[in-house]
């Protein structure tokens, strides 16, 4: 294909491009990235032939690069959010409140990037308008360790985030959570940092200061940290708020395992393998997931 030779000798990834898909998410991102990055390489390919094309300017390929650089914040968003494998629901709004930031119209914008901003903006407020007062959310964003200091809320409602956490708080018994006993792995440097950083147990039981005030003491966990994996280390140190931790830290219901199933069954039973029986569809696409 002159395509690959062409990348061949410009040091270049041999990659096919990227085909945008109306029912297929990001895919006019993906698009737009796979053709800017095999810009010359296509260039070279489309002069090569006779052809009577007329082929994109260098003023249509830099229009290409803003929309891309405009399209990439929705392309983390929806690969985030339509993740089940992590916790998502204290992403919710965060994310949310980054996409608002990333499509504020600024001075230099071009008039189709500006345009373009202005309906996104206009979809996400009407789409997401009662999401940013919604509790259970606020709850969950509270309870995780990086975004804990609730920047994304409004300055006179964290304050009452907090207030319905310590009512939470009331209901649960002070009890301490019973460990599940697992198989001893030797410990990570990073293990014992976080170990001997607890507070001491009489800290802990100090009445003084409730849970919440002490949780809200401690710094922000980095980006990539789990948010499960910060309540199992300091757990004994707030019994009854990881208690609730373990009900709003959670995976909200979405439709994106539902349609990547879908992509899954057009790609197995297409029109070469129409004689394929319902349950031996079935049992391919358990087995694709589950392997």
């Amino acid at each position: 294909m002159e395509l690959h030779e062409n990348q061949i000798d410009l040091d270049l990834p041999q990659e096919n491009l990227i085909q945008h898909v109306v029912t297929r998410w990001n895919s006019m991102y993906d698009m737009l990235r796979r053709m800017l990055k095999h810009k010359k390489a296509i260039t070279v390919t489309l002069d090569e032939q006779n052809h009577h094309l007329q082929t994109l300017t260098e003023r249509e390929w830099e229009k290409m690069e803003k929309i891309a650089d405009v399209l990439q914040p929705c392309k983390v968003a929806s690969e985030l959010l339509g993740g089940n494998k992590y916790v998502s629901s204290s992403v919710v709004l965060p994310i949310i409140c980054h996409l608002s930031r990333e499509m504020v119209i600024q001075d230099d914008n071009p008039r189709y990037t500006a345009l373009f901003k202005e309906k996104f903006v206009n979809e996400m407020d009407r789409r997401f308008n009662d999401f940013s007062n919604d509790s259970w959310l606020q709850i969950s964003s509270a309870l995780d360790s990086r975004f804990k200091n609730l920047s994304f809320i409004a300055s006179n409602e964290r304050s009452n985030v907090w207030q319905r956490l310590s009512k939470l708080l009331e209901s649960v018994p002070d009890l301490r959570p019973v460990s599940i006993e697992q198989e001893p792995k030797e410990p990570s440097a990073k293990n014992f940092k976080m170990a001997f950083n607890l507070p001491d147990l009489d800290e802990v039981d100090s009445p003084s200061e409730d849970e919440v005030s002490r949780y809200r003491k401690e710094p922000c966990a980095k980006m990539d940290s789990d948010p499960l994996q910060w309540w199992k280390l300091h757990q004994g140190s707030y019994p009854r708020l990881a208690t609730i931790a373990k009900k709003y830290l959670s995976v909200p219901a979405t439709t994106v395992p539902c349609e990547r199933l879908f992509s899954t069954a057009g790609f197995i039973a297409d029109k070469h393998r129409s004689s394929l029986l319902p349950d031996s569809l079935n049992m391919l696409l358990c087995l694709k997931d589950w392997l």
